[in-house]
């Protein structure tokens, strides 16, 4: 029953974690293609969802090996 409670606890707090990560990473993004306006957008873009996956997938503790 704790360990139950405590995975639940757990993906809620990756969760929560997840949704700050995409907000901060998007508002990145916005900033970024303000201060760099000779920049094309979608170098920016690319470049954000990198990022943010990397981030994405160490919050739910994801491995991708690649062969």
């Amino acid at each position: 029953m704790f360990r139950k409670l405590f995975e639940t606890v757990r993906l809620a707090a990756r969760t929560v974690t997840f949704i700050a990560v995409t907000a901060i990473a998007w508002a990145c993004l916005e900033w970024e293609s303000l201060v760099r306006r000779k920049c094309r957008r979608i170098d920016l873009v690319n470049r954000w969802v990198i990022r943010w996956a990397h981030l994405s997938l160490w919050i739910y503790n994801i491995r991708v090996e690649a062969q």
